[in-house]
């Protein structure tokens, strides 16, 4: 739940390939309608976004499951992004 600490560690279905597959899907999903509208000039900001919420948003969000036990070795085993 945003704004609580985390309970627990995920590490099953998606969670297993990339830490962050909401942020996957979505830039992937984004591709996807840039192309189908079509609309490729969309895809110049794309990297922006990308870069935004990998140096940003998801440094704030690993700060807090610091604390979560075996988040270390899950961290070290698998990728932030696919």
């Amino acid at each position: 739940m945003p704004g609580e600490a985390p309970q627990a560690l995920v590490t099953t279905g998606p969670y297993r390939l990339t830490r962050n597959p909401m942020y996957a899907g979505l830039a992937v999903a984004y591709v996807g309608d840039a192309i189908a509208i079509p609309a490729f000039w969309a895809l110049v900001f794309l990297p922006l976004v990308l870069a935004y919420v990998n140096w940003s948003v998801i440094p704030v969000e690993e700060a807090s499951l610091n604390g979560v036990p075996g988040y270390d070795a899950y961290r070290a085993k698998v990728r932030r992004w696919i």
